[in-house]
């Protein structure tokens, strides 16, 4: 980086970090270079390449500087830039709160491909993380009602953060385990989780991303990574009316394992495969029927 003195320009320092980026390794270094630089200078990404000639002062590449000292350290964009999009809207993520991840858009487009938007539904979030599938649904679904339940005490504050700035008066959010939840049923149309689904002994094997600031117990579950599949269903089974949809986010691998414990509640079944969109399994839907 250059010193106190030195004259750079925004595109010399946006060059300058992709550079270092790069030979780290990083998988996308420019993009990483481009959040970083627009947050600490508080412009949006497309602002930089209609200012790439302007020179910055000291105080704007100390900023810079500290922000690349962290990701050089991996640690995620989102969590130095306190943001991260899903389904085009910006929610905000604190270290060890689940960050977001693309591929869960596939779970927000498969309650799409089943409900009609403008239906009155009760909806429940199970393990609502930083908020980001819960309030897209309250913001598509506006007619409806969604509950949201979300345990870790970092996660709720968070997440009533994101309601108050991005979702309406139809969203609840209730602090709880989903293992040990008390709600009477069957009333909800539609239940919705992606639990932690990773078994522990992957864990090491993750990038230093996660391995090192994401809080594990939002993204491991136990040694074969199905510990929230039971109570998932159980609470399916026992929420759900008849003709409702359980939309369950896991990797394909546990499919069967799903499908051995589909067989202890005789009213589930699955009705379809949610698939991201480079086509990779990513769940299945799960409808409740007369056993």
């Amino acid at each position: 980086m250059p010193g106190k003195h030195d004259m750079w320009s925004l595109r010399d320092i946006l060059s300058w970090t992709t550079k270092r980026f790069s030979r780290l390794g990083l998988p996308s270094p420019r993009l990483d270079a481009e959040l970083l630089i627009a947050h600490a200078l508080r412009l949006k990404r497309i602002q930089l390449y209609t200012s790439l000639d302007k020179p910055l002062d000291y105080h704007e590449r100390d900023t810079i500087r500290a922000f690349v000292r962290r990701r050089l350290k991996r640690e995620p964009v989102a969590y130095i830039t306190g943001c991260k999009e899903f389904y085009s809207l910006p929610f905000c993520v604190a270290r060890g709160v689940l960050i977001p991840r693309p591929e869960t858009e596939a779970l927000i487009q498969a309650v799409r491909a089943v409900y009609s938007s403008r239906q009155p539904l009760l909806m429940l979030d199970l393990g609502a993380g930083s908020g980001n599938i819960g309030i897209t649904l309250a913001r598509l679904f506006s007619n409806s009602r969604i509950v949201m339940v979300e345990k870790d005490a970092r996660a709720t504050a968070v997440c009533s953060k994101n309601i108050r700035r991005l979702a309406g008066s139809n969203t609840l959010l209730l602090r709880a385990d989903i293992r040990s939840l008390a709600l009477a049923g069957p009333v909800f149309d539609a239940l919705v989780s992606n639990p932690p689904y990773i078994p522990e002994s992957d864990m090491p094997g993750l990038a230093p991303e996660i391995r090192r600031y994401e809080n594990p117990r939002a993204l491991a579950a136990a040694a074969d990574g199905c510990a929230f599949i039971a109570p998932l269903l159980y609470l399916a089974d026992k929420l759900l009316r008849m003709g409702g949809r359980l939309f369950l986010e896991f990797p394909e691998r546990q499919l069967p394992r799903v499908a051995l414990q589909l067989k202890l509640f005789a009213s589930l079944n699955i009705c379809a495969k949610i698939t991201d969109y480079a086509g990779n399994c990513q769940g299945v839907v799960i409808g409740k029927q007369d056993g």
